[in-house]
């Protein structure tokens, strides 16, 4: 069906069969801008206009009334047909955007959250604060004069206390010995 402004409407757009697709290619308003579904490649490629820059994918909310914790854009990574199945077909990771206030005229507070699973669904295990905060495993964000530090292979990192330690207090001269510099 086609309406008086032009725009079809279609109920279910299939384009091929399994295993022998077909390229899709949507244009945009502005010269070189377009979006494509490469089936050689089974990839989508969005590529921005030509004198205006890069493509842009953008994750919307339809909630009217964004308050903390909501999630603005999600993107997750699956194997949902794992043979295996169980643990292997949850979302093994995540990024996300998530409003940390309740939104309004002057208010857009938002940290990316990044999720990972380990025999479960994926689970928050890094956050970007609004604030310039780096959360770890959740509401983990240290305290003042802490730094993040490795836990070494196979275990967590952690915020510890910064520990100061003086390498040396000597220094190597161009003469081949090593003299204490002034003022130490």
């Amino acid at each position: 069906d086609e309406s008086a402004d032009g725009v079809v409407q279609i109920g279910t757009l299939t384009v091929g069969v399994d295993d022998a697709g077909h390229d899709v290619k949507l244009f945009g308003a502005s010269a070189g801008a377009f979006s494509l579904w490469d089936e050689s490649a089974d990839l989508l490629e969005l590529r921005g206009a030509t004198a205006a820059g890069p493509g842009l994918l953008r994750l919307t909310t339809g909630e009217t009334t964004v308050v903390d914790a909501d999630k603005l854009g999600r993107i997750d990574f699956q194997a949902p047909v794992e043979a295996d199945g169980t643990d292997g077909i949850l979302v093994a990771a995540s990024i996300w955007a998530e409003a940390d206030d309740t939104f309004s005229t002057s208010v857009n507070n938002t940290d990316i959250v990044f999720a990972t699973g380990k025999s479960e669904a994926a689970a928050e295990k890094f956050r970007f604060t609004a604030d310039n905060e780096i959360g770890i495993a959740g509401a983990n964000y240290g305290t003042d004069g802490q730094v993040l530090t490795s836990g070494g292979a196979g275990a967590a990192c952690a915020w510890e206390k910064a520990g100061g330690r003086l390498i040396s207090t000597q220094q190597f001269t161009s003469s081949g010995t090593w003299t204490r510099p002034s003022g130490i």
